[in-house]
């Protein structure tokens, strides 16, 4: 449990502290929202519009944060157990209460209640970033509301997983308090819980990893191969300039027969760019190359000498 720091003032009777380590959590998000979030939402912004937001909203952030806490804290006073306090840090905040719950459901009143607000907070910013988009105000604010509302949404979501110390954990722990008639053994059984999730949220971070890579190769592989999948026209071309590449060769003196270069000059007028076709640049040398239509590459089609007869 993180120490004391600066004293903050009393909120509904509870007093507030805050670490020097809020401070790295509050520029890197000023930092992420200024510099990637917003420029790349609404673009062709001046940096102090930018900058302005994210500072803003990254206190926002941190007071939804303190929401959080605030509701154990109000929740836990309101069924007689006593606050020393909430402390804000690195890792967001928590709730200092002494001693234990009285019974089963005020557990679960005060573990439930950080959820709760969390999930009013998401509304409250999404109800905004509609009010602003409908009144046509900011779009930055439009933007960066939204994003609030997404963050405390998923903060809401991942403190109900079922496993010690989230909230989820202590709901799972008076469910069975309730259950077994035995505070030990619930919240036992909630620890338990939370080694388990821990390990599938690890499991998950690689599984993801692999999955994603998996993707990437299904749907990029097809890209990187010849494109002459994907042309069956020229690939046609291609097959049939091998095929009298292998004839000149065949033939000695490189020459090949008429009837061979009249089906070749037919191929390359038949084989224009179409309007779909990327661009490239005109390569000059003596061998002739034909691009795939709609590929970016350029496959080579070998030397097709003039017919001397």
């Amino acid at each position: 449990m993180p120490s004391r720091g600066v004293y903050l003032g009393r909120i509904a009777g509870v007093e507030v502290f805050a670490q020097l380590s809020t401070l790295v959590i509050a520029g890197l998000l000023t930092w992420s929202f200024a510099s990637g979030l917003l420029p790349a939402s609404v673009p062709d912004r001046l940096p102090v519009v930018y900058w302005s937001v994210a500072i803003v909203g990254a206190l926002l952030f941190l007071a939804s944060l303190l929401g959080h806490e605030l509701s154990h804290s109000v929740v836990a006073r309101h069924n007689g157990v006593e606050v020393e306090g909430i402390t804000l840090w690195l890792f967001g905040g928590v709730a200092s209460l002494k001693g234990h719950a009285p019974g089963p459901g005020a557990e679960f009143r005060i573990a439930v209640a950080g959820p709760v607000a969390s999930l009013v907070i998401a509304a409250v910013s999404a109800a905004g970033s509609a009010v602003v988009y409908l009144f046509d105000g900011p779009q930055a604010w439009v933007v960066m509301l939204g994003y609030l509302a997404v963050l405390n949404g998923f903060l809401a979501v991942f403190n109900l997983l079922p496993g010690a110390p989230l909230d989820g954990g202590r709901i799972l722990g008076s469910i069975l308090w309730k259950l077994r008639g035995d505070r030990a053994s619930g919240m036992a059984g909630a620890a338990k819980a939370g080694t388990v999730v821990a390990g599938l949220i690890v499991a998950g971070g690689f599984a993801g990893d692999v999955v994603h890579g998996l993707l990437w190769r299904v749907v990029d592989g097809p890209h990187r191969r010849v494109p002459v999948q994907r042309c069956p026209r020229r690939g046609r071309l291609l097959r049939r300039g091998a095929g009298l590449e292998r004839r000149s060769r065949i033939h000695g003196d490189g020459t090949s027969g008429a009837g061979d270069q009249h089906l070749v000059d037919s191929r390359r007028r038949s084989a224009r760019p179409l309007r779909h076709e990327q661009s490239g640049r005109p390569c000059r040398s003596s061998t002739r190359l034909i691009r795939s239509v709609g590929c970016s590459q350029w496959i080579r089609f070998g030397r097709l000498r003039p017919n001397r007869g």
